[in-house]
C-alpha cells in the first residue's frame, strides 16, 4: 500500500513538472513525522524526552500525533516563562495498556538561577498507527495543571528582610501586617489610667508609657507609639484600650514577631538604623532603613537584609491570577532557621504570664541539646536566660548526687540530716531549720538537706571527685552560640569549707538558666550535650554521666516531686513523669533566687525567678504550669 502511494505521488510529481510546476514531494516529506516515530513506544518516549530536554521543540512536535499549531509556542513559553538554565526530562517505564496504546510516566525538573529546582511529573499517552508509535497531544504533557491559554512565569518581588524561622518552619520574625498602639498626649485625661490600660493590653506596655512621659517635652497632637502587634492578634489590646482617652492605633505593614514578645530576646528586634550603624554597615544601607538592634536580627543582619522573593507561578492567562505557585524561595538573602520549637516556646511564654519579677525559662531537647525555647523577663531587660550568672543553690545537688552514686552510694544509703553541721569550719544549715535525723540519701535529696550533702561531699567525694562530676555536667564548656551566653563555672574548691558550700550550689559556683537546663536534660538522658541554637549547626561533643548512676539519679529526682519539696511541680494526667530539683540560692544580703531544674518527656528545663525566694514555693509552681502548657501545646499540634 505504501509503495502504491509513493508511485501515485511520483506520477503526480511528473505531471506537475509537465505543467511547469516546480514542486516535488518525496517519501521523506510525507512520512517525516512517522519516520521520527518508532516501532517501539519506549524509543519514541526517549526521543521525545531528549528533544524536550535539548529545547528542540520542532522535534517534540514531530514526535506528537495530531500536534496543534500552538505546540511549539507552548513549549517555547515554558522555557521562556520558567527561565530555567537546565531542564531534566526522565522517562519512567513504558506500559502498553492495550493493543496500540501505551503510557509512560515522565519526571521533569526545571533548574532556575535563583529559585532552585521545580519538579513535577507528567504521564504521556502513546498511540500506534501504521506500526509507528507517537505521543498523543494534551496540555498535561507539559504540566499536570496546564490548560489551554495558561502561562508560566517567574515573579520577583523585593522584600525588606528574610524571615527568622522556628525549627518547624514557622516565622518567628517576618514581614506582615501590624497594628501600632500609642497615644496623643494632648487628648490623655489621666496618665496613670492610660499606663494601666496599656499594661492590661500588653505586658510591659505600661512601663513603656511611663518611659515616654519620663522623657518630657511631649507634643500635643503627636502620635507616640507604645507597642506593635501582628494584625491578627490585636483583639485583646483593642478591648483593653477601648474608651481610654488618648489611646490610638495605626495599621502598618512591616516586621513582626510571631506574637508580641515571642522569643524576643533570642530573635531580636529591628528599628531604624542610627547614624553610627549606617556608617558601620556602609552601602547599600540608607537613612530610614531598618536594621537588627539585638538578638539574631543583629547577628545575622548581612544574611537577612535585602531579600528578593522569587515565585514560580502558573497563571490562568498572561497577566491573570496565579492558579498555582510551583515554588517559592528567597534570593539575595537567606532565611535564618533556629532550633526553637514554636509549640514549646508558646508553652514557655504562657507559663510566664503573671510573673512580675525578673525571670527566665530555658527548655532543651534531651536527645541532642537543641534549644527548644527561651524567654526572659522583663521584655525590656537583657537576655538573662543566656547571659545571667547566678549561684545554682540546691539544684547543684544533682551534680553532687551523681558523684555520690558514682562512688558507690545508692538512694537507700543511710545518712543523717541534722538541722546544723560544721564542715571544714563552715557552719551549714538547712532552709527553714529542717531536720530529718537519720534518713536515706533519697529522702535527704528530696527534702534538700544542705547538711547531708555538705558532709558527704567532704567525706565521700572530695575536691577532685566533685570537680570531675561538674565536668561531666558540662561545667567549664563555653557555649557555642551566635548570641552572648554564659555556661557553668565550677572553680576548684580551695579547701574543705569551700567544697562543702559548693556541694549545695554556693561558694563560687555559677550557672546560667541555659546551663542549668542542659544539666536537667543530662539528668534525664544520662548524657550532657552542649546546647545549640541554629538548625544548621551540629550537636556538640557529648559527655557521659558515670555508668550505673542514671537510674538512681532519676529515682531521686522523681522523689523530689512525690515525697519532697518539689510537689508544686507535679502535673496530673500525663504519661510522662515530672522529675526535678528545687533550689534557693543565696546571692548576697537577703537576696535569694528561686530555681527549679527539671525534666518531662523529651525536655530538660530550668526556671529562674530572681530574688523570688524559695524555689519550692516560687519556681516549682511555674515549672508545673510549664509542663501543663507543654501538654496542651503538643496535644493541639498532634
Amino acid at each position: 500500500m505504501k509503495d502504491l502511494l509513493v508511485a501515485i505521488l511520483a506520477l503526480c510529481a511528473l505531471a506537475g513538472v509537465a505543467y511547469g510546476g516546480w514542486w516535488l514531494l518525496t517519501e521523506s516529506d510525507v512520512f517525516a513525522g512517522e519516520q521520527r516515530q518508532t516501532a517501539d513506544p519506549a524509543e519514541t518516549v526517549a526521543a521525545f524526552a531528549a528533544a524536550w530536554e535539548a529545547g528542540d521543540h520542532d522535534e517534540v512536535e514531530a514526535l506528537t500525533r495530531e500536534a496543534p499549531d500552538t505546540l511549539v509556542a507552548t513549549y517555547d513559553q515554558v522555557a521562556e516563562g520558567l527561565e530555567y538554565r537546565e531542564l531534566r526530562v526522565r522517562p519512567g517505564e513504558t506500559e502498553q495498556v492495550e493493543d496500540g496504546r501505551a503510557r509512560t510516566p515522565v519526571a521533569v525538573t526545571a533548574v532556575g538561577e535563583d529559585y532552585g529546582e521545580v519538579e513535577w511529573q507528567v504521564e504521556l499517552e502513546l498511540l500506534r498507527e501504521r506500526g509507528q508509535w507517537g505521543v498523543t497531544w494534551s496540555p498535561t504533557n507539559v504540566h499536570p495543571s496546564l490548560r489551554e491559554g495558561m502561562v508560566f512565569e517567574v515573579v520577583r518581588e523585593e522584600v525588606e528582610r528574610a524571615p527568622i524561622l522556628a525549627a518547624g518552619g514557622e516565622q518567628l520574625a517576618g514581614e506582615g501586617d501590624q497594628v501600632t498602639f500609642g497615644f496623643d498626649p494632648g487628648t490623655v485625661e489621666d496618665r496613670d489610667d492610660l499606663a494601666e490600660a496599656f499594661e492590661e493590653a500588653v505586658e510591659g506596655a505600661g512601663e513603656a508609657v511611663d518611659r515616654i512621659y519620663a522623657r518630657g517635652n511631649l507634643v500635643d497632637g503627636w502620635f507616640y507609639p507604645v507597642v506593635t502587634l501582628p494584625a491578627d492578634r490585636t483583639d485583646d489590646a483593642r478591648d483593653a484600650l477601648r474608651g481610654v482617652r488618648g489611646a490610638l492605633s495605626r495599621s502598618i505593614s512591616g516586621r513582626t514577631l510571631l506574637d508580641e514578645g515571642f522569643a524576643q530576646h533570642v530573635v531580636g528586634r529591628v528599628d531604624e538604623a542610627t547614624r553610627e550603624q549606617l556608617d558601620a554597615l556602609g552601602d547599600p544601607y540608607e537613612p530610614g532603613d531598618e536594621v537588627g538592634q539585638f538578638g539574631l536580627e543583629a547577628v545575622f543582619e548581612a544574611d537577612l537584609a535585602f531579600a528578593t522573593r522569587v515565585q514560580v507561578v502558573l497563571r490562568e492567562r498572561p497577566g491573570g491570577p496565579a492558579r498555582e505557585v510551583l515554588a517559592e524561595s528567597l534570593s539575595g538573602a537567606e532565611a535564618v532557621q533556629t532550633t526553637i520549637d514554636a509549640r514549646v516556646q508558646r508553652a514557655v511564654e504562657n507559663a510566664l504570664i503573671g510573673v512580675d519579677e525578673e525571670a527566665a525559662i530555658v527548655v532543651i531537647d534531651t536527645g541532642d541539646g537543641a534549644i527548644r525555647a527561651s524567654a526572659s523577663r522583663p521584655l525590656s531587660g537583657y537576655n538573662r536566660a543566656f547571659e545571667g550568672r547566678y549561684p545554682p543553690g540546691s539544684t547543684f545537688k544533682i551534680v553532687t548526687a551523681e558523684a555520690l552514686l558514682a562512688g558507690g552510694l545508692v538512694p537507700e544509703t543511710d545518712v543523717g540530716c541534722p538541722e546544723r553541721a560544721v564542715v571544714g569550719g563552715l557552719s551549714v544549715t538547712n532552709a527553714g531549720g529542717r531536720e530529718l535525723g537519720d534518713t536515706t540519701l533519697e529522702a535527704a535529696f528530696a527534702n534538700s538537706c544542705n547538711t547531708t550533702f555538705a558532709g558527704l561531699a567532704a567525706e565521700e567525694v572530695g575536691i577532685d571527685g566533685l570537680t570531675d562530676a561538674a565536668e561531666r555536667f558540662g561545667f567549664g564548656v563555653e557555649p557555642d552560640l551566635p548570641l552572648p551566653a554564659f555556661g557553668g563555672s565550677f572553680p576548684e574548691p580551695a579547701d574543705t569549707a569551700e567544697l562543702a558550700a559548693a556541694a549545695f550550689g554556693q561558694a563560687r559556683v555559677e550557672v546560667s538558666p541555659l546551663h542549668l537546663a542542659s544539666m536537667a536534660a543530662a539528668a534525664r538522658s544520662g548524657v550532657w550535650r552542649p546546647p545549640y541554637l541554629m538548625a544548621a549547626d551540629e550537636p556538640g561533643d557529648a559527655r557521659q554521666l558515670s555508668g550505673g548512676t542514671l537510674d538512681g539519679l532519676r529515682r531521686m529526682l522523681r522523689a523530689v516531686i512525690t515525697d519532697g519539696n518539689g510537689e508544686e511541680a507535679e502535673v496530673a494526667g500525663t504519661d510522662s513523669q515530672v522529675e526535678g530539683k528545687t533550689g534557693t540560692a543565696q546571692a548576697g544580703g537577703d537576696v535569694e533566687h528561686a530555681w527549679f531544674a527539671g525534666s518531662w518527656g523529651e525536655y530538660g528545663f530550668a526556671v529562674l525567678v530572681e530574688g523570688g525566694g524559695a524555689g519550692s514555693e516560687v519556681a516549682a509552681p511555674i515549672a508545673g504550669r510549664l509542663v501543663d502548657e507543654l501538654q496542651v501545646q503538643l496535644a493541639e499540634d498532634g
